[in-house]
């Protein structure tokens, strides 16, 4: 079965205060290393972009799987880039990601797809995290919605939501600020 992912890299970078999506992790940018968790795994690689469209354009050339979606609406959050990210998924399943979680295990993404259900989300010591694995039949759902976040869309569309327990501390592991950053590089070495 073909399964699709959906990256969200549209943000600002605002507590960051750069384009956190082209730091350094371990010899590689952090949208790198998150694509490289889902390449081999996923038939299509969808970054939504926003402010920085062509520093990450520039940055991911390389990646014949990777198709670059523009949010124009990116100043209105990242529900706005949900929406634009997932028009262009074409496969039966598809994750769903924040691209700063640059210590994703692949591993963590094949068990995902091993587990059947229509809402699949990684649990590490009782905290859910990301990716989530969505069936296309929630793709209406949330292009129609009015609601202004996913978890909201989710929540009142009442999902049969699977969790799947995880050895990956990565799911749990983002970085919005220089010290959440520096703590990663710090954990890589």
């Amino acid at each position: 079965m073909r399964v699709d992912c959906v990256i969200l890299a549209a943000g600002l970078s605002s507590r960051m205060g750069r384009n956190k999506m082209l730091l350094e992790v371990g010899g590689k940018t952090v949208i790198e290393r998150c694509i490289d968790t889902f390449y081999e795994s996923c038939s299509r690689i969808i970054v939504v972009t926003g402010k920085y469209h062509e520093d990450i354009k520039k940055c991911l050339i390389r990646y014949s799987k990777v198709h670059l979606e523009y949010n124009s609406d990116y100043p209105q959050g990242m529900f706005s880039s949900v929406k634009t990210g997932i028009r262009d998924v074409e496969s039966e399943r598809f994750f769903l990601t924040p691209g700063d979680y640059p210590l994703l295990k692949a591993d963590t993404i094949n068990q995902m797809i091993d587990k059947n259900g229509q809402f699949v989300v990684p649990v590490y010591h009782g905290q859910q995290g990301h990716p989530i694995l969505l069936d296309k039949l929630f793709i209406p759902v949330i292009l129609d919605s009015t609601l202004t976040s996913l978890r909201d869309c989710l929540e009142s569309s009442s999902p049969e939501k699977q969790e799947l327990y995880v050895d990956d501390n990565g799911i749990i592991t983002d970085m919005d600020t220089i010290e959440e950053y520096m703590a990663i590089l710090k954990r890589f070495r």
